[in-house]
Formats: structure tokens, C-alpha cells, sequence
């Protein structure tokens, strides 16, 4: 979806900032650690996609907020970034 709207926005001559969000919908109460693998992934394809500012939302949004997921959630994108060379 991200990569057809900068196609289209870019054949009208439109150069609009993409900001994609991770979904606090995906994410579940049940295991945590499987909602970092769901949000790593949706990162990565909007990296693919080709956003220009990526919020990765905290692996335990659906609970509470722990500083390790607060920490991983801020330090994704750079990950991704560095590792990915995206």
C-alpha cells in the first residue's frame, strides 16, 4: 500500500512524507514476545514500502509498558536501518 501510494503520489508530481505506524490491532495479550516478531515484520515491509518515518509501536502495548519494551520499540527502526542497510 505504501509503495502504490508513493508511486501515484510521485506520477503527480507530489513529494508527501509517508509516516507509517505499527497496529496496535495486531498485537495480542497472550504471548508478547510474538507481538516483537509481528512488529519487526510489519517495520520491515513498510521499510520496503518506503516510508519516511516509521513508528514502531511497544511489543506490549496490549499490556503493560515495560522499559525493555519502550527501549526495543525505540531502537527497531535503527536496528532495521543498520542491519538491513534500508
Amino acid at each position: 500500500k505504501l509503495r502504490a501510494f508513493h508511486a501515484l503520489a510521485s506520477q503527480r508530481g507530489l513529494a508527501l512524507p509517508l509516516h507509517a505506524i505499527t497496529a496496535r490491532a495486531m498485537l495480542g495479550l497472550a504471548d508478547p514476545h510474538t507481538n516483537l516478531l509481528r512488529n519487526t515484520t510489519a517495520a520491515l515491509a513498510a521499510s520496503i514500502g518506503g516510508c519516511h518515518v516509521l513508528s514502531v509501536r511497544p511489543f506490549d502495548t496490549a499490556g503493560s509498558l515495560p522499559q525493555d519494551a519502550l527501549r526495543l520499540a525505540a531502537l527497531l527502526p535503527q536496528l532495521l536501518r543498520h542491519e538491513g542497510q534500508l
